[in-house]
């Protein structure tokens, strides 16, 4: 995403070379872009499948550009991220003289790391348990004295592309506490987090992996030159 089909028909177009070097070169030239504007430590890794590459230049219409950054600076919210990066971008459409590029389909995921979301979640160590669970240890009043424990959730994306902690349960110096006291005493604590991601993205699932929460998203008719 960010700017990565920013200097794609600019440099194509001065290639001679054909497909493959005119690829190869436009792939380099696009993460030395994406680098420099989402001011990374090191260029991403960009890849241009399309097989006809020189006529897409010049109908300035690809195929398929895929594009992984390995930490991308973001702010959600008050709170600065770095999540990595993986997406998808297909039918990338430019127009207005090369100054606008539209994706008709962008699809992919952003992990971001525990130590980071624990900060989203309001500065909180998150740790993941499984293949599909995440805990934190948190501190909540119960009956006016404030109760160290550790609490367990699921997360997920609901319909709204928001960031949800389903299924709690929650457990004081190792005892594990009755459901219907869960409830009562997590009210406030598990809300779920706004993920307001640009340009019409939305995120549609997340996964828990032992390099952080995976979040998959998805968008069309993206306008990348937006993106950053």
């Amino acid at each position: 995403m960010v700017a990565l089909v920013v200097a794609i028909v600019i440099v194509a177009a001065a290639v001679v070379g054909g497909n493959t070097v005119g690829k190869q070169y436009a792939e380099k030239q696009t993460a030395v872009t994406i680098q420099t504007r989402a001011n990374l430590a090191l260029p991403p890794t960009v890849t241009i499948s399309d097989s006809m590459f020189s006529w897409s230049v010049l109908r300035q219409r690809f195929d398929q550009v895929h594009v992984v950054i390995p930490a991308l600076p973001v702010k959600v919210l008050d709170t600065y991220l770095r999540p990595a990066i993986d997406v998808t971008l297909t039918d990338v459409v430019a127009s207005d003289m090369f100054s606008t590029y539209v994706a008709g389909h962008l699809e992919g995921t952003a992990t971001l790391p525990y130590d980071q979301l624990g900060s989203l979640a309001g500065n909180v160590s998150i740790t993941p348990v499984g293949t599909d669970k995440i805990s934190a240890q948190i501190t909540v009043p119960v009956a006016g004295t404030q109760i160290h424990g550790v609490v367990t959730a699921v997360p997920s994306i609901d319909s709204s592309g928001r960031l949800t902690f389903t299924s709690p349960t929650l457990s004081v110096a190792g005892i594990t506490i009755p459901p219907a006291v869960v409830a009562s005493v997590l009210t406030g604590v598990l809300q779920p987090i706004d993920l307001p991601l640009p340009g019409g993205i939305k995120a549609t699932s997340a996964s828990v992996t032992q390099n952080g929460l995976m979040v998959g998203i998805r968008g069309d008719d993206v306008n990348v030159t937006r993106l950053i």
